[in-house]
């Protein structure tokens, strides 16, 4: 199954799950024929094309927006006398805006202001493609060092930093739809042994009980660690 219908098939469980409240859920149309080769040929990205994978990924979805929040008591909470917010939130960029995005710059001023710098130029040259959390400018981005785009994902977030992970589109979208983009998610891969770990482990096999979480996350630390 394509993640194209994996991510449509969230979306409509989401949908049906009277527990959920579903704030967005839009699909993107086929891509243009221009989308198509300027991802293949990386005509506006200064010369350099997207991995594979991840080219053919981005263009088979062309953009995917997914927001979603728990209904209030209907999840248990992590702490028994701490209730808090429980919502998901997938924002995958289409080609035309994830190349028009980077050519304007506004992605550096944005992430340099949210990550406590004065000097745009001293931002690690990134191209976010999905914008989870607004508030704190948290975004999964492709890195272009080396005079190419890299296939490993730099995630930001003002809470974060810049973390540049191990994972490629292909794992990182699996997380997307094993924990349909709850917000503690990114972080509790990332960080194993912390809070967000605990929470993610705690809640998603609450909310999607046929979730493969436990084994992505067991299969995510070995290979880490064997990359250290």
């Amino acid at each position: 199954m394509s993640f194209k219908q994996q991510f449509a098939q969230l979306g409509n469980q989401l949908q049906r799950d009277r527990r959920i409240e579903v704030v967005r859920f839009e699909m993107g149309e086929t891509a243009r024929e221009f989308d198509w080769e300027v991802m293949q040929a990386g005509t506006s990205i200064e010369g350099m094309a997207f991995p594979q994978p991840a080219a053919d990924i981005i263009l088979d979805l062309n953009g995917y927006h997914l927001e979603w929040i728990v209904k209030d008591r209907v999840i248990p909470p992590y702490e028994a006398k701490f209730r808090e917010e429980l919502f998901g939130r997938i924002w995958l960029y289409d080609p035309a805006e994830l190349i028009s995005m980077f050519d304007g710059g506004e992605w550096k001023e944005t992430l340099a202001h949210h990550s406590g710098s004065n000097n745009p130029d001293e931002t690690p040259a990134l191209i976010p493609f999905d914008y989870y959390h607004p508030d704190y400018s948290g975004c999964a981005c492709f890195r272009i060092q080396g005079g190419r785009i890299r296939k490993h994902i730099t995630f930001h977030s003002s809470q974060l930093g810049f973390y540049h992970s191990s994972l490629d589109i292909e794992e990182y979208f699996s997380l997307l739809v094993a924990s349909g983009g709850l917000l503690t998610a990114r972080e509790g891969l990332l960080m194993s042994g912390g809070l967000h770990r605990s929470k993610m482990l705690y809640y998603i096999p609450l909310i999607f009980p046929q979730s493969p979480i436990k084994k992505l996350v067991s299969d995510f630390d070995r290979k880490h660690r064997k990359r250290k």
